[in-house]
């Protein structure tokens, strides 16, 4: 179908979690489907990441492990040895750079066709056409299927105007011998000719020039198209031992390669990549691997293209000159606006790659790239879509020009300046290198954004964001409303020629993607010229002086919240931050005009000096910036802002990587408002004269504000809330938080909402709960602390609660509050604290500004239900006495059957065409929620069902889930009579599945359907597990039964037997399975996850029983990679003990303790563990739990440890 979020076919098998990065899965999967499905032919589709010689197959949920290609080669084997075939007719792989040569000679003896991509894709595109084209042709033979794959992901592609570079081949595995034979007798003809430097010249312009892989992460994984590199070394080798070994090469190409796609930017690609990296240490993990992360590649040591590639690097480097960049002049030493700056040069030396333009701003010994471009003097085309450029080795005269443009990338409401750079040698696809902030995740990731520019219009179309995964690969990233985005710049050491990436602006993303547009650079220092870059990587770059200057156009700028007004310059940039705006031509720029409003009672002592008096103060706070030094103040006297009478000091700093910086700081103080104003202007040294117009149009244009103010709306929707609020205030945000902070410029009212998960279907004793943990986090401790019992609030139309308080700060003011708690159904949970200094000469004004925030809160879907909905046409059906609630479409009948106390039933019907029961089974107090339970209820439920039905057949019991909770379900089947638009009988499937839960009874949903739908059926059966998908168990209040701890906690049974593992735990306690364990997370007394509070268990393998030194070897081990790994999240913050004797579940075994400080903020008690079973079936435990737990806690923990129990025998 076309749903690509959600598998609508029916279940065959649950497999519960596999570690698909592991070899033995893949081998299992191959003798699972040929023993189930035997036939007479076999294609295997391989849908995951892929990283070529690198391996494929990875697995996020097991710490990103992937197959190698020795891995994958074992698993075939293995595999296919085991369901006795022999050969696959085709292996293809759905999964990036796979189609390389080094992958298919390896396993060539398992398949007889492969079908991958050279480059990164996005799917087997086309499949589903290819597959109805088999069904149609079921006796096709394996040859034209394979080719089908490559012509039909063609087509999918043939009017896609973004993705230019895909590819796609089918190869004859055959051939796959006589092809490598090629390449290895290549590569010691190349060994042999080396001394040659045409010959080993022609191989580093093949390497340069050919289309190469993995986008922009291309030198990671060094892989380029074989037929390109030797169609270019054919054409510029004149050495008949090199061209007749080349031509041996293409024509054990063309023989093994039977299809082949790519696109309109990379038409040369013959269908095969091969190894031959620009980057020479990869060659060594090639051969070697890599730590644990990768694997060596299988006959590295023994090929012969491996050594020429040993070789090749040392070698080019005797063969070719460094650059020479000489005579570069400029048409003129100036340009304003609509000027083109025009240098030339001439450029040469032995083995040039390619020549660029450079054009950055000079501020001491650092240029801030602001564009850069490739320049091509001539080409030379080898075939359509395949050319290079040709240098002369002496003298190649360039022409470089620059409109005085850089890029921003823009939100729509703030631009920032940036670097682009090309994904791959000539391509019109950019990337903007920098980092990623999750809302969601809270995470920070190395990532891009990706536009296409038209080179002739300049018009730039998004593509995406994309983000660095652990594979190495860029993958796609869709930014949701509150991500952020920071810019990284180029910059590049003018004393040394060193480039280095630094981090610049940064964006709030919202509902619109991010733009890039071409942007004038301000006036002031620029630097211009070429870069020439040999083909060993070795570069000169020649630069010239250029002044950039344009007449300063005034924009004017107010800022409600600091209560001022000025001027800047149209082309600077704007960043306001709480009590300070900044004005800068580049946010990576030390130029800079800064105007800040400090509340006098911020600087404590400071703040009763004299303005004269508290400059040096503020100039010390430059000392604690650790790029700051020597610092030297200069004159100071008086001066005018705003208008009034003021203090200056100048000053000089050295900066790092930036010389001497020029400053200056004028400041006043407002009585009437109590604060100090502040303005700085800041530059190097040598460009001071230059900027200083720029930086007084924003100190002499400063005004400030009368104290009236308007109204704005504040809306989150990343947090789901709006308010309104005076525009004085000033609003706090940081992205990946969970909170918004509302403060006046004087820090004397505030405003600040949480959100945290809550409890659905809350209560007022819920409210209750999130208003103590708040006071007690962040109020407690307050000196004289006082506070109110709880009252009932209605905010946003619901009912909450609230306390107020009182308390004196640190300079003995007195302050008053309100925390406030609102749930909503669905479990979202606020939080609003409110305070104000009562000192406040605007006491009353703040007061109402802070009941107006609170009266226009409202909350986005405050009555939303618990259960999700899948969209328009769809209702919801919550029936709190059965416990649960769903989303159904709105055309199907609901008939409720509620007086039979051994089975209430809802059904969902739709005629005679669909039946879904969803009822409830009552349980005895002694009846556990086991497997066994659940596999006895529905066994019983599906017999009773065979009574009507005798011709009924049963498939077998597997193990299932509803809504997260273990079950266990059965099929069946018969068949109808005379169904109406049918001239057959028609077979009715069915599925019944058993939930038990602790507290005293069991979910069954029974879902039946007809393989045969009228013409006039407005659904079909994928309705099934769109609705199912819908179904929440609504279980807030119950208690388990028999199942409730001493201290009141409600437990329930996590039951496994693939680990065979039971135990009795919290019910708000998280449960993450992963590979081949399980983690606990504990929490806090309302049910949210507690930092550094987690037991895991995991199984070891089984072997022979071990003796107590072995278990201690194995233990020191263990703990020596949770301390010291590279993933370690624990510092030890004790000695640890000797391993002591230890039992936990009737095993017995050993067990080390220690102290811990876990990621870096909470200490822990550690405590790991290894007991074995009499059958040597090895179990660890490790055990984190916060030095601050309660007793409660604590013996709801022991509780815990008193009810695990192994089943494994």
């Amino acid at each position: 179908d076309n749903n690509l979020f959600r598998i609508t076919s029916p279940v065959l098998r649950r497999l519960g979690e596999a570690n698909t990065g592991d070899p033995a899965t893949l081998q299992r999967f191959i003798e699972w489907g040929v023993q189930t499905y035997p036939a007479e032919h076999y294609a295997l589709i391989i849908s995951d990441h892929g990283g070529g010689w690198q391996g494929a197959s990875s697995d996020e949920s097991s710490n990103d492990q992937m197959i190698s290609l020795a891995g994958l080669e074992q698993a075939l084997a293995d595999g296919l040895g085991d369901a006795g075939l022999e050969q696959l007719d085709i292996l293809v792989f759905d999964a990036c750079l796979m189609g390389e040569l080094e992958v298919w000679s390896l396993l060539a003896p398992f398949a007889r066709y492969g079908v991958a991509s050279e480059e990164v894709t996005y799917g087997l595109s086309g499949l589903d056409t290819t597959i109805g084209q088999l069904v149609a042709d079921p006796g096709m033979d394996a040859a034209d299927l394979a080719t089908l794959f490559v012509d039909n992901f063609a087509a999918y592609y043939a009017d896609d105007e973004n993705l230019t570079t895909l590819t796609m081949s089918a190869v004859d595995l055959a051939q796959l011998p006589a092809l490598q034979r090629a390449v290895d007798r290549l590569a010691k003809v190349l060994m042999a000719e080396m001394d040659r430097p045409e010959v080993i010249l022609a191989a580093a312009r093949g390497v340069a020039h050919s289309p190469s892989f993995a986008d922009t992460d291309r030198e990671f994984f060094g892989m380029i198209d074989l037929r390109s590199f030797l169609l270019i070394l054919e054409r510029l080798s004149d050495n008949p031992a090199v061209v007749r070994a080349v031509q041996q090469t293409q024509q054990a190409l063309e023989r093994a390669v039977i299809n082949r796609y790519g696109g309109p930017d990379v038409p040369s690609v013959g269908g095969l990549s091969f190894f031959f990296p620009t980057w020479s240490r990869l060659v060594d993990i090639y051969r070697s691997g890599y730590k644990d992360v990768l694997a060596p590649v299988p006959g590295a040591d023994t090929s012969p293209w491996i050594e020429f590639l040993t070789r090749y690097p040392a070698t080019l480097k005797e063969e070719v000159e460094t650059p020479t960049v000489s005579g570069l002049r400029l048409e003129s030493d100036t340009i304003a606006a609509g000027d083109v700056a025009q240098a030339t040069a001439t450029v040469g030396g032995i083995g040039l790659r390619e020549v660029q333009l450079i054009a950055g701003r000079v501020e001491g010994d650092t240029l801030i790239t602001v564009d850069a471009n490739r320049i091509v003097l001539d080409e030379e085309e080898i075939e359509e879509g395949l050319t290079i450029p040709t240098w002369d080795p002496v003298r190649n005269p360039m022409t470089a020009s620059w409109d005085g443009a850089g890029w921003v990338v823009t939100n729509g409401e703030r631009s920032v300046r940036t670097s682009i750079q090309a994904i791959a040698p000539g391509s019109d696809t950019f990337a903007v290198p920098g980092y990623i902030l999750s809302v969601s995740g809270g995470r920070e990731l190395d990532g891009e954004l990706q536009f296409a520019i038209d080179m002739e219009s300049g018009e730039t179309t998004y593509l995406g964001a994309f983000v660095r995964q652990r594979n190495g690969l860029l993958g796609s990233y869709t930014f949701e409303p509150g991500d952020a985005f920071a810019v990284k710049r180029q910059v590049i050491n003018l004393a040394d020629g060193s480039v280095e990436e630094v981090r610049g602006g940064g964006l709030i993303m919202g509902q619109s993607p991010p733009e890039l547009l071409p942007a004038p650079v301000p006036a002031g220092r620029y630097r211009f010229g070429i870069r020439a870059v040999n083909l060993a990587d070795e570069g000169t770059t020649e630069l010239t002086d250029l002044s950039v200057v344009r007449d300063l156009q005034p924009v004017e700028y107010r800022s409600r919240s600091l209560s001022v007004a000025t001027q800047r310059p149209d082309d600077w940039l704007v960043e306001e931050t709480v009590g300070t705006v900044t004005f800068t031509p580049d946010e990576v720029s030390s130029v800079k005009a800064q105007i800040g409003v400090i509340p006098l009672s911020r600087l404590g002592a400071a703040g009763r000096l004299s303005v004269e008096e508290m400059l040096p103060e503020l100039l010390a706070v430059l000392s604690e910036d650790v790029a700051v030094s020597d610092i030297e103040p200069g004159e100071s006297g008086s001066a005018t802002l705003a208008g009034r009478e003021a203090r200056r000091l100048d000053y000089t700093y050295t900066l790092v990587g930036r010389g001497r910086i020029a400053g200056s700081m004028v400041a006043l103080v407002d009585a009437t408002r109590e604060q100090l104003i502040v303005s700085i202007s800041e530059a190097p040294v040598g460009a001071i004269e230059d900027e200083t117009p720029a930086l007084d149009m924003v100190r002499d244009n400063l005004t400030l504000l009368p104290t009236m103010f308007l109204n704005r709306v504040y809306s989150n929707q990343a947090l789901g809330f709006s308010l309104s609020y005076k525009d004085y205030w000033q609003v706090v945000e940081r992205p990946g938080s969970s909170d918004v902070a509302f403060r006046t410029p004087t820090l004397d009212a505030a405003l600040r909402i949480l959100e945290r998960p809550g409890r659905r279907l809350p209560t007022a004793a819920d409210n209750d709960a999130q208003i103590a943990i708040y006071v007690a986090e962040w109020l407690s401790s307050e000196t004289g602390f006082e506070v109110s019992e709880p009252e009932d609030v209605a905010l946003s139309g619901l009912a909450g609660r609230r306390v107020t308080y009182t308390f004196e700060d640190d300079s003995g003011a007195s302050i008053e509050g309100s925390v406030a708690a609102v749930t909503t159904r669905d479990g979202r949970a606020y939080v609003l604290n409110a305070e104000v200094n009562t000192t406040s000469a605007e006491l009353d004004t703040l007061r109402a500004d802070l009941d107006r925030m609170e009266t226009s809160f409202t909350l986005v879907e405050p009555d939303a239900s618990p259960v999700p909905n899948p969209g328009e046409g769809w209702l919801i059906y919550e029936n709190p006495d059965l416990h649960f609630g769903v989303a159904y479409l709105d055309f199907l009948d609901v008939e409720e059957s509620l007086d039979d106390p051994d089975f209430r039933v809802v059904r969902f019907t739709y005629g005679d065409l669909i039946g879904i029961e969803v009822g409830l089974l009552p349980l005895t107090a002694n009846t556990p929620p086991t497997a066994d339970t659940a596999d006895r209820l529905v066994s019983q439920f599906v017999a009773d069902l065979g009574q009507d039905h005798p011709d009924m057949q049963v498939g077998t019991l597997a193990r299932m889930d509803l809504a997260g909770i273990p079950a266990r379900g059965q099929s069946y089947g018969w068949f109808v009579e005379d169904v109406e638009g049918s001239d057959e009988p028609v077979e009715i499937e069915g599925n019944a599945l058993v939930a038990p839960t602790p507290y005293g009874f069991a979910y069954l949903v029974n879902v039946y359907v007809p393989t045969f739908f009228t013409g006039d059926a407005p659904v079909d059966a994928n309705v099934i597990p769109f609705l199912l998908g819908t179904f929440t168990p609504l279980l807030e209040g119950l208690q388990p039964v028999s199942q409730v701890a001493s201290t009141g906690q409600r437990l329930r049974f996590y039951v496994n037997d693939r680990l065979g593992l039971r135990v009795t735990v919290p019910v708000s306690w998280r449960s993450i399975e992963e590979g081949d364990g399980v983690t606990f997370i504990g929490t806090d007394e309302v049910g949210r996850p507690m930092e550094g509070y987690q037991m895991g268990v995991a199984t070891l393998g089984r072997g022979d029983v071990r003796s107590v030194a072995e278990m201690d070897e194995q233990l020191s081990a263990l703990l020596t990679e949770a301390l010291e790994g590279e993933d370690s999240e624990l510092r030890a913050m004790s000695d640890v003990g000797a391993p002591v004797d230890t039992s936990l579940g009737d095993l017995s075994g050993r067990a080390v303790e220690l102290v811990a400080l876990y990621r870096g903020v909470v200490v822990v008690h550690y405590q790991l563990t290894l007991v074995q079973s009499a059958t040597g079936q090895l179990y660890q435990i490790s055990l984190l739990v916060p030095t601050n737990l309660t007793e409660a806690q604590q013996e709801t923990l022991a509780r815990v440890l008193d009810s695990v129990e192994f089943t494994a025998p």
